[in-house]
């Protein structure tokens, strides 16, 4: 296996491994549940499913991380711990 492949898959695995990226699942779908209930409750209706909640905001943020990272990846920029502080 070539090592950026290695490296690629290496790096989705521990993305997951993250428990924020679960808890920020599990808040937008529990946000999305509440809003379909309360416009139901209001407008006895559901305007959109509780999904949309979920999938709509995701899937522009996947996108754009893909595309940033793709940019930062073929300019060769490389950024240290001083970079992100702002030390001098």
């Amino acid at each position: 296996m070539p090592t950026w492949l290695n490296e690629l898959l290496t790096g989705i695995g521990l993305f997951f491994v993250h428990p924020l990226t679960y808890i920020a699942l599990l808040f937008m779908a529990w946000l999305g549940y509440r809003r379909v209930k309360r416009e139901r409750k209001m407008f006895h209706t559901g305007i959109g499913a509780w999904t949309n909640e979920l999938f709509y905001p995701l899937i522009p943020g996947v996108l754009a991380g893909i595309v940033l990272s793709s940019v930062v990846l073929l300019l060769g920029l490389v950024f240290t711990l001083r970079t992100f502080c702002w030390l001098p």
